[in-house]
């Protein structure tokens, strides 16, 4: 081995490991042991030949010298930026290259100033993309260690000498600096070839490929393009090396002759500059100081020696950053290299000497295969283990792609197989005890953090006799842990604002267990720490103490008799049917109350020590935090809990996959449901395929499927000779094991029968035909426009959302994907669909092979039931019976808004309260108009109109009750309820009309680019409802079957509370059968006109993002064209509770589970103020959270108790303090009772002041997440409008300043005023 070869390689070794291997504060002590035995082996000369013992002596020093030389880097190059790192500061920097543009700005290269040899990536505004090389910046900016940050998935900023990343913070000052000096003439050069490569190729992708082929710049590359080369083992091509090299020194060796000195001074100073030109990369250094040794040795009489010049290059460039060992381009670059140089002259030779003839074709050809396979197949031995370890790839199919390669590119969207591109912002890592995190620095909202634990097990993992632990431990999470006994986590998190069931909770699934503390506001350092220590012990140590473990028995037992409902009871009988023959079937988290009620202590830690282990645990933290940091505090924290040894395997249920149909019938005593479901099973993604962006393509596929079924079947129900009244089609999944596609009948006349024989007919329809050309556009259009909302609501995430992600990524390998990412590919996925590649999921999708059909039925029209056997039997007839062609659909609809009007004018404009302005249009109608910049969400423009009265306004309260469920879906002209419901669909716009008892409104929000047709919708709402025949007969002919139904007890219970509660009220008359006789379609019409046609009646308030001088014209258009008649009087009416104490209840017996449910009301007169709903909204947390101690935790009486508050203006101040819960039936008289004392306790003692304080924090932790979300919401500023002008007064609920200013004897005064009134109702509804 040549001496230089020896050194470098030696030497690159310790740089490689002082760089890879994870220990911290070996390198120091290892190059002492290293130069100490390099010493030994120098004064060993008795003992050793010369030839090792020199050997071993150079090898050692050269080791010792990588060693220090990295430790060296480190201190002198590093820890100065480290030192800057992790604060806001100023900064000055030369760019280094031209700047880029970004999807979130721009993006430069710079040398900062006072850092000598190091660079950062600055990220700012788009002016940073505007800069040239040499230019100089200066400005304010957050620095980030770039040292843990990742490009690219696997390639660290520091591999490339950038060890610091600046967020700049406001504006930047430029100056001219050295730009255009010679300095910067390589990077100049680089940008005027790639300008003269795009201006000579029109093809944007044919000038990606040669961009690429000739600078290695990858840049205009799809991902695709990038895959299919990768996967093909042709990515090399792109990537500048030896053969670059080599066709440029040939070149210039043509033209320079035979002078070889001249030949390779030039030849070497054209390589540096071309180097430099296209970028130091790892390959393109290597190439360039190989090729100069091979120029250089015959000028020294020198042989040029393959693994030396390897060896040399690999030295300067970890000369010039140590830290480049960290590239992976480096590592396969030199891999491949070592293969070349060292491997394939041996292979070769090998593999030559088999053919032995002497044809020179057949040797020319052998020797081409002998010299292209074992060049490939020596690149791949020593780079397949790299790529196998970063990539989880084998590429073995290079030699074949080598020999037949032919230069070929097409833009296509990114491949099915291709993986999904996950937030290069989130720092995930494992711990040696096998605990994951997830850590993402993020703001919205600000200064608050998520703070989650997500175990991989659930109740999946339990044993028959442990039916209940995995949701039972869940429970005791929050009753007492190693640090924080007894209620101390709830106690402490509550004395910082966060609240127990609201920031505070967790759940338990079949599959994973996850407890969370949301919107913890970050006020100072320990209680970050004292959050981390919360989930150190909800990982291993939660106390099981056997008291918490009593108490809570209780509270299980009621959180199962509060769900143990007649429909509960169905949803669980179905899942048994669905999930039948899998472990699934028998497990519904609660549990077994038998085991609940029975087990010992010692088993349940036992389980949660089995299965709750680290490596089936994930930590994530999500909020404004500072992610090196937040990493060193896991790991200091999380590092001590115990490796499980020899864990338990955990299994992974499936459910059996079937070729036959199945049939399950549920029933209950209790349930007045009555269905037909069939449900087609299809392969859920696996955990790979789940990774991948063939998953959102197939989802997308679904989905499009789904839209064109749905609007296939609503025309069906339309038919005469429909046999069901509705078809409700949905997509869904079982777990992680099937996804399904589930269709719901809803028979006519409780005939089963029927509904199963219409909806198969319907289905095989589409199984035969498919759909058309024009069903998919339609149906793909549909999904494009819901994709829009769920993206815009995707880019919007919060903390808590993000970390729902990592816990899905976790759980369920589903990728968490940047905005930007998913918008991007779901476009092109959906682009890319076809009609018949949606056809095709017609197998999967409609075969009765291995469809479940599932009846749903009450007891008392069992008969009407189809058997099994009568239900196989018309599977059968339906596939053998002739079933016509669908018929086409007609041509759409003309334009919706055809009257001619006249404009109005607005004739008054002033400005209004909260930044709004007052119109007064010309026909005397008022419009208030608040610009509202940057709103939330699709609909940029949100409308209320508001006319008061309500039923006041008329004496025919039966009518009303009518009209008020016609109204809901009622479309306009000649747009019935389906077609209304497309046409909104169709745009991104929304409108409901709603008659309640005291208001007539007219409510919806559009896109700027569908207000038009919000205002359309409005002035035809009031001019042109659709009261035709067919939509109002068809309405009367559903009230009638509702009307004749029998009610259900708690139904009955309802309407008798009320009448109780409201002293009979006239406004609570309902209608009857002889009202429907009564009410016709011209009477429904008179009296909606009387409710809803006087524009005059209504104020119209309007908020949004669009400029008010652009929304005035087309008010004036559509609003100021109304006719408006006089306004109307009506006599103002209470509807309020009646004073005094008031109670009701009923049992009902023949219950399944024997419940209670309980609500208290106290009420009355209230002074409507900021200020004393500030107080009010205290008294009602107070009581809340005593009464989860009392009623809850001491009493173990309910699962939960729900207090909150209700507060009207008009016609007086008034407010109303609401409990309720359910309990078990033994338990109401002395759970009222707690009730009772609990408030009687406030009025008569104030709170403490930590009572107070809990509150307080709580308040102002949620109004300022609220207000900052409100300010940019329409929602929030049309009822503060509102409020402003009915009421005269806006109770500003997110004000931060009235909710702080609350006191103990402001609470306890409002508490007394409400209970000295005397008025309190009761109602008890029993089952038993």
């Amino acid at each position: 081995m040549r001496t230089l070869a020896a050194i470098s390689l030696s030497f690159a070794a310790a740089v490689f490991a002082a760089v890879l291997l994870p220990w911290s504060g070996w390198t120091w002590w290892a190059a002492i042991v290293c130069g100490a035995m390099g010493l030994a082996a120098v004064l060993l000369r008795r003992r050793l030949p010369d030839k090792l013992r020199l050997r071993a002596a150079v090898i050692l020093f050269s080791l010792c010298g990588g060693l220090l030389y990295f430790g060296g880097y480190q201190a002198l190059v590093q820890q100065p930026v480290l030192e800057r790192c992790g604060r806001e500061a100023e900064f000055s920097a030369v760019a280094a290259d031209f700047g880029q543009l970004t999807e979130q700005g721009g993006r430069v290269t710079v040398y900062p100033e006072g850092l000598r040899g190091v660079k950062a990536v600055c990220y700012g505004g788009q002016e940073l993309a505007q800069l040239e090389p040499g230019q100089r910046i200066t400005g304010y900016a957050r620095w980030q260690d770039a040292g843990r940050i990742h490009e690219n998935d696997v390639t660290t900023f520091t591999s490339r000498g950038v060890f610091a990343l600046l967020y700049v913070q406001g504006d930047v000052t430029e100056e001219a600096g050295s730009a255009g000096s010679l300095r910067w003439l390589p990077q100049r050069t680089a940008r005027a070839l790639r300008e003269k490569i795009a201006a000579i190729w029109d093809d944007e992708t044919t000038a990606a490929f040669v961009t690429a082929e000739l600078t290695g710049d990858r840049g205009g590359l799809s991902v695709a393009d990038e895959t299919d080369m990768s996967q093909a083992g042709l990515s090399h091509l792109f990537a500048v090396s030896g053969l670059h090299c080599a066709f440029l020194v040939s070149l210039l060796g043509l033209l320079l002759g035979s002078r070889r000195r001249l030949s390779a001074g030039v030849s070497m100073a054209v390589l540096a500059f071309y180097m430099l030109v296209v970028g130091l990369s790892p390959s393109v250094v290597r190439a360039c100081i190989m090729q100069a040794f091979v120029l250089a040795a015959p000028l020294f009489k020198r042989d040029s020696d393959g693994l030396t010049s390897l060896g040399a290059a690999l030295l300067v460039i970890l000369l010039a950053n140590p830290f480049a060992a960290g590239s992976i381009s480096l590592q396969l670059s030199f891999a491949a290299t070592l293969g070349l140089v060292w491997l394939s002259p041996k292979l070769y030779r090998n593999l030559s000497r088999f053919y032995t003839g002497t044809s020179r074709a057949v040797r020319w050809a052998v020797n081409f295969l002998c010299a292209n396979m074992s060049a490939s197949v020596s690149a791949l031995v020593f780079t397949i283990p790299l790529t196998a370890i970063y990539f989880n790839i084998l590429t073995l199919t290079a030699p074949i792609s080598n020999l037949l390669a032919v230069p070929a590119a097409g833009q296509v969207p990114a491949g099915p197989q291709e993986k999904m591109p996950l937030d290069g912002e989130v720092r995930v890592g494992r711990l040696d005890n096998g605990m994951t995190y997830y850590i993402r620095h993020y703001d919205n909202p600000r200064q608050r953090a998520d703070f989650f634990i997500a175990h991989d097990v659930g109740a999946l993992q339990e044993e028959d006799d442990q039916n209940g632990l995995a949701h039972f431990l869940e429970h005791m999470a929050f009753n007492g842990t190693k640090h924080f006994p007894g209620k101390g986590i709830l106690n402490y998190l509550a004395a910082n604002g966060v609240r127990f069931g609201y920031n505070v909770n967790a759940y338990t699934s079949r599959d994973r267990t996850v407890y969370n503390v949301s919107n913890v506001p970050l006020v100072r350092e320990g209680l970050v720490d004292s959050l981390l220590l919360i989930l150190h012990d909800w990982s291993y140590y939660i106390a099981c103490e056997p008291g918490e473990i009593e108490s809570e028995r209780g509270v299980i037992r009621e959180e199962w008799r509060r769900g143990n409902d007649a429909r509960s009871r169905m949803a669980r009988k179905s899942a048994e049917v669905e999930y039948d023959g899998s472990k699934y079937a028998r497990r519904d988290v609660i549990g077994d109350m038998e085991i609940v009620n029975s087990f010992g202590r010692q088993t349940l830690i036992d389980f949660y020590h089995k299965w709750y282990r680290p490596d089936l645990q994930a930590v994530i933290v999500v909020g404004d935090v500072d992610v090196d940091a937040m990493e060193r505090k896991i790991r200091d924290v999380m590092s001590s809990i115990p490796k499980a040894e020899n864990p338990a395997r955990k299994e992974v249920y499936d459910i059996p996959q079937r070729d036959k149909p199945r049939y399950g019938l549920v029933t209950d005593p209790e349930t007045k449901a009555v269905a037909v479901k069939l449900i087609f099973y299809q392969p859920y993604p696996s955990e790979e395929e789940r990774a991948t962006v063939g998953a959102v393509r197939d989802e997308l596929a679904r989905k499009v499927f789904l839209e064109m079924a749905r609007a296939r079947l609503t025309e069906a129900e339309k038919r005469p000779d429909a046999r069901y009244k509705r078809v409700v089609a949905v997509l869904g999944s079982l777990a992680t094991c099937r996804n399904t596609f589930m269709l719901t009948a809803l028979p006519k006349e409780h005939d089963m029968r029927e509904a199963l024989a219409g909806v198969l007919t319907d289905v095989e329809q589409i199984r035969r035909y498919g759909f058309s050309r024009e069903e998919f556009e339609a149906a793909r259009a549909k999904v494009a426009r819901s994709e829009k909302a769920a993206l815009e609501k995707y880019r919007l995430a919060t903390n808590t959302d993000l970390a729902g992600r990592y816990v899905e990524h976790f759980t369920r390998n589903v990728p968490y994907v940047t905005p930007d990412d998913r918008t991007r590919i779901v476009g092109e996925q959906l682009d890319a669909l076809t009609c018949e590649e949606v056809n095709g999921l017609r197998a999967g999708m409609t075969s009765p092979e291995g469809m479940l059909v599932l009846v749903s039925s009450s007891e008392e029209h069992l008969d009407k039931v189809p058997s099994e056997a009568e239900a196989f039997d018309l599977i059968d007839s339906v596939k053998r019976a002739k079933i016509a062609r669908p018929e086409r659909r007609g041509k759409s609809a003309g334009p919706l808004f055809t009257e001619k009007v006249t404009p109005g004018k607005v004739v008054r404009t002033r400005k209004a309260p909260l930044g709004a302005e007052e119109w007064t249009l010309s026909n005397g109608v008022k419009v208030f108009w608040r610009t509202v910049p940057e709103v939330i969400g699709v609909r940029k423009v949100g409308v209320t109109a508001v006319s008061e009265g309500g039923f006041a306004r008329d004496s025919d309260v039966e009518g009303m009750h009518l009209l008020q469920n016609y109204i809901r879906t009622m479309g306009v002209k000649d747009l019935d309820r389906a077609g209304m419901r497309d046409l909104l669909f169709a745009h991104d716009a929304s409108l409901m009309v709603t008659l309640g008892r005291t208001e007539s409104v007219f409510s919806g929000a559009s896109g700027v680019a569908d207000f038009e047709l919000l205002l359309q919708l409005l002035h035809l709402y009031i001019t042109r409802p659709n009261f035709s025949e067919q939509a109002y007969g068809d309405y009367l002919d559903l009230a009638r079957a509702s009307l004749g139904k029998e009610k259900s007890p708690k139904a009955l219970f309802a309407e008798r509370a009320d009448s109780v509660k409201y002293g009979g009220h006239p406004w609570l008359r309902r209608a009857t059968p002889a009202t429907l006789d009564r009410f016709a379609r011209e009477a429904a019409r008179r009296l909606y006109d009387k409710l809803f046609g006087n524009v005059a009646d209504f104020v119209f308030f309007f908020a949004g993002e669009m400029p008010a001088a652009e929304a005035r014209p087309l008010v004036e258009k559509y609003i100021g064209s109304l006719p408006a008649a006089p306004k109307r009087k009506f006599a103002k009416t209470d509807f309020r509770i009646v004073p005094g104490a008031a109670e009701y209840d009923a049992v009902v017996p023949g219950a399944v589970t024997p419940k209670s449910s309980i609500e208290r009301i106290y009420h009355g007169r209230f002074d409507y103020t900021p200020e004393n709903y500030a107080a009010l909204r205290y008294v009602t947390y107070i009581l809340g959270a005593r009464y989860l101690t009392t009623v809850r935790e001491e009493k173990g009486g309910t699962y939960y108790v729900g207090v909150h508050d209700e507060v009207s203006a008009r016609p007086r101040g008034y407010c109303q303090l609401v409990v309720s819960f359910d309990t078990d039936p033994k338990l109401c008289e002395m759970l009222l009772g707690e009730v009772q004392k609990g408030i009687e306790r406030l009025a008569a003692e104030a709170p403490s002041e930590q009572e107070v304080n809990e509150a307080m924090l709580y308040f102002r932790k949620v109004n300022a997440e609220s207000r900052s979300k409100n300010l940019k919401s329409t929602s929030y500023w049309l009822n503060k409008m509102r409020a402003e002008y009915f009421d005269g007064v806006d109770l500003d609920k997110d004000n931060e300043a009235l909710f702080t200013a609350v006191t103990p004897a402001e609470v306890r005064r409002l508490a007394r005023e409400i209970l000295a009134q005397g008025n309190r109702y009761t109602a008890v509804f029993t089952q038993e």
